[in-house]
């Protein structure tokens, strides 16, 4: 009788183990962070984006402007729309885009 009545206390207390974390994780997960930058944070996604992520996007400027001539061929009039998506959208996130930012809004 001891040892059911133990069992019992224990998974009472596993509940609200699991409760307890369930609720934190909940309340933790849902707090909106700070936007207040760490400056080496900042500069790491600057040499990020030098480093690695132009260079990628100026190949797939390269790879989207072969991609458009077959594109236009087979969009019809309007060749504005390929050459936007293959074309001009790489060319802005490749040299009008400011460094480090990542946002569509440049």
């Amino acid at each position: 009788m001891h040892e059911r009545s133990t069992r019992h206390r224990a998974k009472r207390v596993g509940r609200r183990a699991w409760v307890a974390a369930l609720t934190l994780s909940a309340v933790l997960g849902s707090a909106a962070p700070a936007r207040a930058e760490h400056p080496v944070i900042a500069g790491t996604g600057i040499a990020f984006d030098l480093i690695i992520v132009r260079p990628l996007s100026l190949g797939v400027l390269v790879f989207g402007f072969v991609c458009f001539l077959p594109a236009a061929l087979f969009s019809g009039p309007s060749v504005a729309d390929p050459w936007d998506m293959f074309v001009v959208e790489p060319f802005e996130a490749t040299f009008i885009r400011p460094l480090g930012e990542f946002e569509e809004e440049y």
